[in-house]
């Protein structure tokens, strides 16, 4: 992994888990410093983030912590609710047995978390689950045109994790779309995972605007 790679890794996670938050400015030499690499790879790595969404680049204030509202996060799930379901409909056609392994395992891995009451554990097995997902449609296109939205979801469901009920239901969704997808039903597989993304926009939309809270 090279010094660009790490820097953009490192402050991506930093921004993922709300280290960075919301509308925070960073200097470029502050990040350097914090990191222990040169100037170059942390502006490289800034230049990745923007392309990502993450980041905006203020000049003589460095780096800004991109915002989402929650308007704008219902825009982001509209568009992430469709290219899933379409990768759990392609999932469903391509019928690659690792693929549906790699899902069984991350939704046993969910159950076992929720079970713990460990809502981090949790959050690491959905995040692989969804990663999956899309990976098994195997359309390369799909899988990056998702990466940008993912990540803006994750900040919002990281914020709200604990302002919600145990997410039970959404263990039940995953494993009756991993069902759907071995029996081959895609439109079913696609409908399935279509609305299980629009309740989950509608609840977090509902807690940010309820609690008045930027991700």
């Amino acid at each position: 992994m090279t010094a660009t790679e790490r820097a953009y890794s490192e402050i991506k996670r930093r921004i993922m888990d709300m280290t960075l938050a919301p509308n925070e400015h960073v200097l470029e030499a502050e990040l350097a410093q914090d990191l222990g690499v040169s100037r170059t790879p942390i502006r490289e790595a800034v230049l990745m983030l923007r392309s990502d969404g993450l980041v905006d680049i203020v000049p003589r204030r460095g780096v800004r912590i991109r915002p989402v509202s929650a308007d704008q996060l219902e825009g982001i799930y509209d568009v992430l609710a469709l290219l899933e379901a379409r990768a759990a409909e392609l999932a469903a056609t391509r019928q690659s047995s690792a693929r549906i392994a790699a899902l069984d395992s991350a939704v046993a891995s969910m159950s076992s978390a929720l079970r713990e009451r460990d809502l981090d554990g949790w959050e690491g097995a959905d995040d692989d689950f969804h990663r999956l997902l899309v990976e098994a449609s195997e359309n390369d296109y799909l899988v990056a045109a998702a990466r940008t939205s993912v990540d803006r979801v994750r900040r919002a469901r990281r914020m709200t994790m604990r302002l919600r009920p145990l997410p039970t239901e959404s263990v039940r969704d995953h494993a009756e779309l991993v069902a759907l997808i071995r029996a081959g039903r895609a439109a079913d597989a696609f409908a399935s995972h279509l609305a299980h993304r629009r309740r989950a926009a509608e609840l977090l939309v509902t807690l940010l605007r309820e609690n008045r809270l930027v991700v």
